[in-house]
């Protein structure tokens, strides 16, 4: 099977690249399990994993926006309200009827998830690498380095 996870969709700050590693990991993982027969409580192990990681990942990126005062936050921020209603429900449901998501389901996570990452995060990543704010951000090479205790 072919990993979702691709170059391309490094986006330059090193921890949003971590968390889109995170998801597509989740989403493949999620995949083998759809393709192997997996037993639903496995599967929906996955699943929560895959909306906790989108959580995390929205929250850091929510933290950010705020930080650097970016003008796009308002439409990116519907963008994640709206992937985390349509993936709570999907979870809710699957768990309520004790059934996996199809193949085809999970190929429109992975198509949100592609155009999310180009149409919303890149451009977020290009604003944070050019505000390079010294006390919070330090730029080297086209990325973002952010001091350990920024997130502690």
């Amino acid at each position: 099977m072919l990993g979702t996870w691709r170059n391309d969709l490094r986006v330059g700050v090193p921890e949003i690249d971590g968390d889109h590693r995170r998801i597509c990991d989740a989403l493949d993982a999620l995949s083998e399990l759809i393709n192997g027969c997996a037993q639903p409580t496995e599967f929906f192990e996955k699943l929560h994993e895959l909306a906790d990681s989108m959580a995390e990942h929205f929250s850091r990126e929510e933290q950010m926006m705020h930080d650097i005062g970016y003008n796009g936050a308002d439409s990116h921020l519907k963008n994640h309200y709206e992937a985390l209603r349509i993936l709570s429900t999907m979870v809710f449901s699957c768990e309520k009827h004790s059934k996996l998501v199809s193949g085809e389901t999970l190929m429109l996570i992975k198509v949100w998830t592609m155009e999310h990452i180009h149409n919303y995060d890149q451009p977020l990543a290009d604003a944070i690498i050019s505000v390079n704010i010294n006390s919070v951000f330090s730029v080297s090479n086209d990325r973002v380095v952010r001091p350990r205790q920024y997130y502690a």
